[in-house]
């Protein structure tokens, strides 16, 4: 594993750079595009995937609703870089920048998977867990899933010859 912020390679040494849903959890993303564009050969691409600010809203906002877990920062790192403000990000370090969106809906018709992503990402207690869990069974009863919108997307990137 390589530190974007702190790439050990030499300048010009990759043709391609693949930043893979990973951008929005770096600490300092203006260090890492410079690292990257660094390490980039004239007319090197970058591929980087992430989400926008909607992806999975809808599973996220059930604990807040319920009144129950940690603080969610998961929001927070989405925040950083994102499809709604990852192009202005880009265009700081790169001559070229697009922008391919996917929006879709998964549709889940089992409590205990969505219960153990959210705790993937947030500390419960056994309590919260058991709510958490009534909540999803309920909500799937009523209406036969729980619907979550997602929407992902890649920047296609050309650096300047």
């Amino acid at each position: 594993m390589v530190d974007a912020q702190s790439i050990p390679y030499e300048k010009h040494s990759f043709d391609v750079v693949i930043a893979n849903h990973m951008l929005y959890h770096i600490p300092d993303l203006a260090k890492a595009l410079s690292e990257i564009r660094r390490v980039l050969q004239p007319e090197g691409s970058l591929y980087a995937t992430t989400v926008g600010l909607n992806h999975m809203a809808e599973l996220r906002k059930v604990p807040r609703k319920l009144g129950i877990g940690t603080l969610d920062s998961s929001e927070q790192t989405i925040a950083q870089f994102n499809l709604d403000n990852g192009a202005e990000e880009l265009a700081q370090w790169f001559a070229e920048v697009e922008v391919e969106r996917k929006k879709g809906t998964l549709i889940v018709s089992k409590a205990v998977p969505l219960v153990e992503y959210i705790m993937s990402y947030m500390c419960l207690s056994d309590e919260e867990s058991v709510e958490l869990h009534a909540y999803f069974d309920r909500k799937i009863q009523c209406e036969g899933a729980f619907r979550i919108t997602t929407e992902a997307g890649i920047f296609k990137v050309v650096k300047e010859a």
